[in-house]
């Protein structure tokens, strides 16, 4: 593989951070990482939380191709949900939240159920919150400025 041309910018002297920006194929890349590492959680019992699943990554790419990946929590995240909704084997990732929370690999039918049931819980949460707080927004400004809102929905 080719890795992408390096940049490099000086944060202070004597220190430099190199970075690379993700092709595509490196994105794929890692994904396939992220899966391997996954699979290797099946069950709630066996969860990856996240901090440890980053590392895992990071030095899954550095044994690989030596050299350092610079990969971000918010886009591990990212790369983690388009693997949920674009893949056979992604669709079967779950995760927890709270200090008992990680990522994990539903076993079983009911297991993936009860993790989409607790994302849709979560989804209505925050969208009764947004319904609540434009009714109540409108009402602080004294005016509907928020027209396009009206045209959000759940489906």
């Amino acid at each position: 593989m080719v890795l992408p041309e390096l940049k490099y910018t000086n944060i202070e002297p004597g220190f430099e951070i190199i970075y690379a920006p993700f092709s595509d194929s490196t994105a794929e890349i890692i994904k396939r990482i992220i899966l391997e590492i996954l699979y290797k959680h099946q069950g709630y019992d066996n969860r990856i939380i996240r901090g440890t699943l980053l590392f895992q990554i990071c030095m899954a790419w550095q044994s690989d191709y030596s050299s350092i990946l610079f990969l971000t929590d918010r886009k591990m995240r990212d790369m983690i949900e388009e693997l949920r909704c674009t893949s056979v084997l992604g669709s079967r990732i779950c995760s927890t939240s709270g200090n008992k929370g990680g990522y994990f690999v539903a076993t079983r039918r009911r297991e993936l159920l009860a993790n989409l049931m607790s994302d849709l819980r979560q989804a209505l949460t925050i969208w009764r919150r947004v319904k609540a707080q434009k009714r109540n927004s409108i009402k602080a400004f004294a005016v509907n400025d928020f027209e396009e809102l009206t045209q959000i929905s759940l489906f």
